[in-house]
């Protein structure tokens, strides 16, 4: 089956309309607002193309034709690419990562907002 395909980055305070596009259409979102959802993947696909499979979950549980995914925030994305052969190779035990999104995604002006 082709399915006509959406990327969308709406605001969050409007992203609740991309279930609305899902209904009948693929939508990648790039949104927060879904990514907790159960039947909602959060896809890497280099890291975690196995969670494809909650598509089919999600058409049957809320009878849609279409689908939404989306993708965990910026900084997530970079880290576990890094570290996915690194885990597949050497088994990782922990990791303690850093970052200064809530300065920057504020929009406060770089190091005067460390302040």
């Amino acid at each position: 089956m082709r399915h006509r395909t959406g990327f969308l980055s709406p605001p969050s305070d409007i992203a609740h309309l991309e279930k609305d596009f899902a209904k009948d259409f693929a939508v990648c979102s790039n949104a927060a607002t879904h990514r907790m959802e159960a039947d909602i993947p959060l896809l890497v696909p280099e890291v975690n193309p196995e969670h494809m499979k909650l598509i089919d979950a999600q058409r049957e549980n809320r009878k849609w034709k279409g689908f939404l995914a989306t993708n965990p925030n910026c900084s997530t994305v970079g880290l576990v690419m890094a570290l996915k052969p690194i885990q597949d190779n050497f088994k990782i035990r922990s990791v303690t990562v850093t970052t200064m999104q809530a300065l920057s995604g504020a929009g406060y002006p770089g190091v005067q907002a460390l302040r």
